[in-house]
């Protein structure tokens, strides 16, 4: 088989070992395997031989080897490899033809030439999980956003964006009722190697002109570098794990890795993200005080950013060259497609107060909010930082009874002065009433910049505009849309200034003038313009809009136009004005309101690389997490629900998230930073291997599958188990969730014939009244799966009960005992069909149907990231 193209930063390699030749399916490629519910009585017992599919004995198979994983030790492995061709013979003989799938085997083996594969051992490297695809001629394999749909059917973290396949845009043959792709995603982790994965006859997956193999794989690299474990078969023996980890390191039950649950180690910072994000207050005082000085100082340092001292312009900014880097996070404001040359990006930069530097990539340069040069491999890359910071923070702590209690920052001529103040005061935010004077300024991503001043005594507003000078270019007030009808100011390509009550995507209604022209001057190929009005304006309240010196945030709309006469504009940002107090007086820095537990979706987990030479790199995701409640009593609209909130399940809450996928992303390392250099450079090397066992398809003879998944731990995908109390029994340490879902919650949506997800949904046979299950296998994770259960709520039916069988093997794990290894699991799966096969007929699920699922774990020892998810195939009915 010819191993595809690995894309390693734009060097394609390419790897070949020699073609298996096609032959009838022998005996299983990983031996025995068991289902979870054969018919008791049968006269005969289902064969788990994938060979048995039918009595005819045409059951043909190939393999697929990836691209090389490589690791080092604590390492993760997460992400979509490169196409792998399949055999050259086989997309001949199907091209235009249908495959029909009857079921797959896979391992993670060492590859030397000319000798037998090397089975690698769960306890060197686990697998978290997988998704992999045969990719038709017709099909794309692309990423998209994340839906509902996809969160419940996915196994990303929820929100991020998920793989699909779907028919090219130039598909060959749109007609056609099959699949250009199909999906393989059934007891897809630790347990995946002895976990039965092929279907009875006449089911099967479907893929029309299948030409490729791609995978996904989430590898956990937990082989101990000492030389305890040099050689398959010799005992597990823990190595380094960080201080997070809750596995045992010591005694009998030692013989799992801790870094397969994904623990938070200390390279992780959590943010609530906005939630968490401190806030600026001009009058009154902080309802919620910031209470340490570290956090004063952080808060004061992110808000400064926004205050521009006077002196920094083009002239005087400096910036610093440093290859192959790259600065994180796009600067607020900032055009997304950045600039075509370096010197427009810098000068944007130099006049941004959220702006670090820039950086080269890709034939663009952006700017961007980050000021540490990051080591990337990518071509041309570069990075130019901006010298100084965008204001001077002086930070300082003390007591004072002038100074607002708490956290606060005023602006002086050094800079920006932050204190922290930890005597109790009286004394007012943003200064005395009557007399205050409130400022601030923002550069939109269409190039005009506002500065608004306002005098409490004077009455006064001073508005600075800067925009192009050749079109007309304008400033809505006090909201975020023209649906607003916001009151804006416009000036026009000769500098002409009018006042605007504006309607939605209209010009709307010319005001009569209430500003007064201070100034308007032309260089560089910008317009700039001073004008000067009252703070608020009692007789024109309804289209005029009154400026607030109380309120710390001033939402704008800016526009460009493409001529001199005001028009519909060509261009248009959304953005907020920072305000602050001037003249001496404080703004004080509140404390953000915490949010109830489980709400905080939109907090941050944020990866610091820091000691690992380069093999890794710092990265921010989202958390996403949103576990869905149990349903009220008595509501019958609600459907779906979990008990992870109702037993506030630490997994719920960036907050309290210890363990799981949002801290085991691609290469990142699950050691603690003071471990970096215990991490051994040894690399562990080897490759996924899939054998796909085949029929050419038979409109009279298959049926086609039709996938479905569900995640018991709702909202969230996985969850944590909590350890037992001291002294619990060991037969009473169990960690118990429950969920409930209708089928249409799942089963829904219009039907795509050609996409590769072969979804189910009831629009894929008209008239038809639910599904029935031949396939259905649960996911757990080692060492901690006790079992999993699925009812029909509606008549107290068990549906399917899977229950893990555990290897036994402390030592010598090799030969065909290779994937007994103590404390793993294979989970076989229920599986339906005739009972001349020796199973059970498949039960009916109406659409309507409501379903429980009830998961059991071990407790004796605490566990990050554990799932609960049911993966099946079943045919409409």
């Amino acid at each position: 088989v010819e191993l595809g193209c690995t894309m390693m930063w734009g060097v394609v390699v390419v790897m070949t070992l020699g073609a298996a030749p096609l032959r009838p399916a022998g005996p299983n490629m990983n031996g025995d395997y068991t289902i979870a519910n054969p018919l008791a009585g049968a006269a005969t017992k289902f064969s788990t031989e994938s060979a048995d599919y039918d009595a005819d004995g045409s059951v043909e198979f190939f393999d697929v080897y990836s691209p090389e994983i490589r690791t080092q030790y604590s390492q993760v492995y997460w992400t979509m490899m490169a196409a792998v061709p399949i055999p050259p013979d086989i997309v001949a003989r199907f091209d235009g033809k249908v495959m029909a799938i009857t079921g797959s085997e896979m391992d993670q083996v060492m590859v030397t030439p000319n000798k037998p594969d090397i089975s690698v051992p769960i306890t060197w490297s686990y697998n978290h999980h997988y998704g992999q695809y045969i990719q038709g001629k017709d099909s794309v394999l692309e990423q998209v956003p994340a839906d509902h749909h996809t969160d419940l059917t996915g196994h990303a973290m929820p929100g991020e964006p998920v793989w699909i396949t779907r028919a090219s845009d130039t598909d060959s043959n749109p007609t056609s009722p099959y699949p250009t792709s199909t999906v393989f995603a059934t007891g897809n982790g630790g347990e995946y190697r002895k976990s039965f994965h092929s279907y009875p006859a006449p089911y099967a997956q479907l893929v029309e002109s299948p030409v490729a193999w791609n995978i996904q794989p989430m590898q956990i690299d937990t082989k101990n570098r000492d030389g305890s474990m040099d050689e398959p078969g010799m005992p597990f023996t823990p190595g380094i794990a960080p201080q997070q980890s809750l596995a045992p390191r010591s005694g009998p039950d030692a013989v799992y890795s801790g870094l397969l649950e994904c623990p938070c180690t200390d390279r992780i910072t959590r943010s609530l993200g906005d939630l968490g994000t401190a806030s600026a207050l001009l009058t009154g005082v902080c309802e919620d005080t910031i209470t340490l000085a570290a956090d004063c100082e952080a808060a004061a340092t992110k808000l400064s950013a926004e205050i521009v001292v006077p002196g920094r312009n083009a002239s005087a900014c400096t910036y610093t060259e440093h290859d192959g880097t790259f600065l994180a996070g796009s600067a607020p404001n900032a055009p997304t497609a950045g600039w075509k040359t370096k010197a427009e990006a810098q000068t944007w930069c130099c006049a941004s107060p959220h702006c670090g530097g820039v950086t080269f990539q890709e034939g663009a340069y952006t700017a961007r909010s980050g000021a540490t040069p990051q080591p990337y491999k990518m071509p041309a890359l570069a990075s130019w930082v901006l010298g100084g910071a965008p204001s001077a923070l002086n930070f300082s702590a003390g007591a004072s009874t002038t100074l607002p209690a708490g956290c606060s920052l005023s602006i002086g001529k050094r800079g920006v002065d932050a204190f922290f103040n930890t005597a109790p005061s009286t004394a007012q935010c943003g200064g005395t009433v009557g007399a205050r004077k409130v400022s601030g300024n923002v550069l939109t991503s269409v190039n005009v910049s506002v500065d608004v001043a306002m005098d409490e005594a004077a009455n006064k507003v001073t508005l600075t505009f800067s925009g192009p000078v050749a079109v007309w270019f304008g400033v809505g007030f006090g909201a975020d849309a023209m649906a607003g009808l916001p009151y804006a100011i416009v000036v026009d390509g000769e500098g002409t200034v009018s006042e605007h009550k504006l309607a939605d995507h209209a010009a709307g209604t010319v005001l009569q003038p209430t500003v007064a022209v201070v100034s308007s001057t032309v260089a560089d190929g910008q317009r700039v313009v001073v004008l000067t009005r009252s703070i608020k304006i009692s007789d024109y309240e309804s289209d005029y809009y009154n400026f607030d010196l109380t309120l710390p945030d001033l939402p704008l709309i800016t526009a460009v136009g493409s001529g001199s006469t005001f028009a519909y504009h060509k261009a248009h940002a959304v953005t907020t004005l920072p305000l602050f107090a001037d003249a001496g007086a404080s703004t004080c820095v509140c404390a953000a309101t915490p949010p109830p537990f489980g709400q905080t979706a939109s907090g941050t987990l944020s990866y610091s690389s820091v000691g690992t030479n380069g093999s890794s790199h710092d990265s921010t995701v989202g958390f996403g997490k949103r576990c869905t409640p149990l349903c009220p009593k008595g509501d019958s609209s609600c459907s779906q629900g979990s008990t992870m909130m109702e037993q506030q399940n630490p997994t719920c809450d960036v907050r309290t998230y210890r363990g799981g996928l949002g801290c085991c992303h691609h290469l990142y390392f699950l050691t603690d930073t003071n471990q970096s250099a215990q991490i051994s450079p040894d690399l562990q090397i080897y490759r996924m291997k899939t054998r796909f066992y085949f029929q050419e398809f038979n409109a009279t003879k298959h049926k086609q599958l039709y996938r479905w998944h569900w995640q018991t731990a709702m909202g969230s995908g996985e969850y944590d188990i909590p350890q037992a109390s001291p002294g619990t029994l060991p037969e009473d340490a169990v960690y118990t969730i429950n969920a409930t879902i209708r089928v249409s919650d799942f089963a829904n949506g219009p039907c795509d014939y050609r996409s590769g997800m072969n979804t189910l949904t009831p629009s894929c046979k008209a008239g038809s009244i639910g599904f029935k299950p031949i396939f259905l296998g649960g996911h757990c994770h080692a060492p901690t799966c006790l079992s999993m259960e699925l009812f029909n709520t509606d008549t107290g039916e068990l549906i399917c009960r899977n229950l893990p069988t555990y290897g036994n093997l402390t030592s010598n794990a090799t030969g065909d005992h290779r994937f007994e290894e103590k404390g793993y699991l294979a989970l076989p799966p229920c599986v339906w069909g005739d009972p001349a096969q020796g199973l059970s007929e498949p039960p009916l699920l109406l659409w309507s149907a409501n379903l429980t699922a009830v998961k059991r774990c071990n407790s004796t020892y605490g566990h990050t990231g554990e799932m609960a998810r049911w993966q099946g195939h079943g045919i409409i009915v």
